[in-house]
């Protein structure tokens, strides 16, 4: 009775095992193919949010033939904060393989993306830099890794002009877009393995165009400026925290802001208590705002690009970065 209990044992544990060696070998090779499924394709659809992470993209998938990369949204002046996707908008990413995102909360329309395209390969550009917080601008590190969801939302959704907790706006600052354009290519490199080698070529190329101006801006910052400033996009807080400057008020433009006469009282006494003699503001929009209240103050206005868009070509974020160093250090300076 035992024996014979012992060899029925005997068997099934066999053919236990035998079942557990077959799903084994099944999971591997599913990961195979979904890991190849990408490498046996004609071409690899490249879809990015908007601007700032097209001439990322653009510049990490130079010379490679099977990308064909397209950007999302238009572009044009303003950020993604309210933006609604078009059905042209999810007309294209109907076939698209991989979409970049910049993350830290500037693409609210993430969610209708997931549940559309649920099989689409997330790239977060975002998910390894330490981002600004809203407002106050302190920095904030991520000492965990975060869901999609976690990185690339708000906390809250979106009212009004609310951008959220943290601030989005990385690529305003050398030091912090070349940690996007690091993930980016660790990304690209595992989605296309093929061409991984000119995806680390391309990465070395392009950073070290970057690393160029962070050395400029690390000589403006020498100059300990400590200047108590207002900003006229949430955009400019990653050049204030890296220049050492204090925001003393932030207001968010865009060509809909309105102000009170009582809230631009409340704006020039603030910039008197303070001592406000720089106000910066973004080219993007006009400056009729910022220039009335500079006036009541004898403040200097210095517009700069936010980097929302521009030239379509590869040096198109070097270009407009520079110029802008280059008029903050006329301006600043004096």
């Amino acid at each position: 009775m035992c024996y014979e209990w012992g060899i029925k044992m005997k068997k099934r544990l066999i053919l236990l095992g035998i079942m557990f060696f077959v799903t084994g070998i099944s999971v591997l090779i599913t990961r195979q193919m979904e890991g190849t499924s990408m490498q046996n394709k004609d071409s690899i659809q490249v879809v990015t949010s908007f601007y700032p992470m097209y001439i990322a993209a653009l510049n990490l998938t130079d010379n490679v033939e099977q990308i064909e990369l397209s950007n999302l949204t238009e572009n044009k002046g303003g950020c993604l904060h309210d933006y609604q996707l078009t059905t042209k908008d999810m007309k294209k990413l109907e076939h698209a393989d991989v979409l970049i995102l910049n993350g830290g909360g500037m693409e609210s329309f993430i969610d209708s993306v997931l549940e559309a395209y649920p099989d689409i390969k997330i790239i977060n550009a975002s998910e390894e830099v330490d981002l600004l917080e809203n407002e106050e601008g302190h920095e904030h590190e991520h000492e965990e890794v975060h869901s999609i969801e976690e990185d690339i939302h708000s906390e809250e959704e979106h009212e009004g002009h609310n951008h959220g907790a943290w601030n989005g706006h990385v690529w305003m600052d050398p030091v912090r877009y070349e940690k996007q354009i690091q993930k980016i290519s660790k990304e690209l490199q595992k989605i296309d393995k093929a061409h991984a080698k000119q995806y680390v070529e391309n990465e070395k190329k392009y950073r070290t165009k970057i690393q160029k101006l962070e050395k400029e801006l690390t000589t403006l910052e020498q100059k300990k400026l400590n200047e108590n400033i207002i900003i006229f996009h949430d955009a400019f807080a990653y050049l204030a925290n890296r220049l050492g400057m204090n925001i003393v008020h932030q207001i968010d433009m865009d060509n809909d802001t309105s102000f009170s006469a009582g809230e631009v009282a409340e704006i020039i006494d603030e910039m008197r208590e303070n001592k406000v003699s720089i106000l910066l503001a973004e080219k993007q929009f006009s400056m009729a705002i910022p220039e009335s209240i500079a006036k009541e103050n004898k403040a200097k206005v210095v517009v700069i690009d936010s980097l929302v868009s521009g030239a379509m070509d590869k040096d198109a974020y070097i270009d407009g970065m520079e110029e802008n160093i280059r008029i903050m250090k006329q301006e600043l300076t004096k």
